[in-house]
């Protein structure tokens, strides 16, 4: 009477080769009593896992997962999965490339195998991100054996062109400071800013993304170039010279907010009596009055 066959993975243990009790991958490996056992024999041994390789990719790109298979043994089957099965590399026949079968209609049509049984995912798509992991089963002439590899795939937006804002503020002494504040829409956290070209007179935040000037009137023009990078693409924009200046103060910002000083209170004073003359001077004109002429002398021939 033949004995059941184990379930998957079917272990069948070797007296020769076996110890008398061997953890072997999800079951346990011993010699069996009673039963010599003749034919093929089999013994799986499952290899350690490892760190996850983290991997980057873009939207719309690819990403490869690189496998090392060890020199002297062949691939049975590759078995992926990330939150579930998501496909089945087997071989294929001499001087073909290996057979992929996708298991999940998202991965369909976008999964390829490569002759070194590398996998290749492409138009990746942010839902893409996650953890995968390789089950390859691989064999020589002393047994099977189950290879792990695990990965950890982030997935970016190609960033946009950074947008720049221009502030400039004068301070109570009339130096005036211009801030330039880059920014870029989607760009998720894990985006740093820089700026070109620096300089004296220039400072930058902690995080990149705001430049401040020192802007004098008598300085030289300069354009400032703000560049977005995260780890798959980076993107720039270039502010202009003409865009870099500062407006007229406004009152608070020269002082003049608290009340006039003697000195100041004369100057307005003047300034407002010549704007009254010039108003009446200018409504006689327009009403068509000349102004009073002087009175003529007499003249000296009249006299008798």
């Amino acid at each position: 009477k033949n004995d059941p066959l184990p379930s998957p993975p079917y272990c069948v243990p070797l007296p020769s080769l076996a110890a008398p009790s061997a953890q072997v991958g999800p079951c346990t490996v011993g010699p069996r009593t009673g039963d010599q056992g003749f034919g093929l024999q089999v013994l799986l041994v499952s290899a350690g896992t490892g760190a996850s390789l983290e991997l980057n990719g873009v939207v719309t790109g690819s990403v490869t997962f690189p496998l090392d298979i060890p020199a002297g043994r062949w691939v049975e089957s590759i078995i992926w999965t990330s939150n579930g099965a998501i496909a089945t590399v087997i071989p294929g026949g001499p001087g073909d490339p290996p057979n992929i079968i996708a298991t999940t209609q998202r991965h369909s049509e976008r999964l390829s195998v490569s002759t070194d049984y590398s996998l290749t995912i492409s138009r990746l798509r942010l839902e893409d991100a996650g953890h995968y992991r390789a089950d390859v089963s691989t064999a020589d002439t002393t047994g099977t054996t189950t290879i792990t590899s695990q990965f950890s795939l982030r997935v970016y937006d190609r960033l946009a062109e950074p947008s720049v804002t221009v502030n400039s503020t004068v301070s109570d002494n009339g130096r005036c400071t211009i801030t330039l504040t880059c920014f870029v829409a989607l760009g998720g956290d894990n985006v740093t800013f820089s700026w070109t070209p620096l300089g004296p007179g220039t400072t930058l935040s902690p995080q990149g993304s705001i430049f401040s000037i020192s802007w004098r009137p008598e300085d030289p023009p300069q354009d400032y170039t703000c560049t977005a990078t995260n780890l798959v693409s980076s993107s720039s924009h270039t502010v202009s010279s003409d865009q870099i200046f500062c407006a007229d103060p406004v009152p608070e910002q020269a002082g003049l907010a608290g009340p006039l000083s003697p000195v100041m209170w004369m100057f307005v004073s003047k300034w407002f009596l010549l704007l009254i003359h010039l108003g009446v001077l200018g409504t006689r004109l327009t009403l068509g009055q000349s102004p009073p002429r002087p009175p003529k002398e007499p003249e000296s021939g009249n006299r008798k």
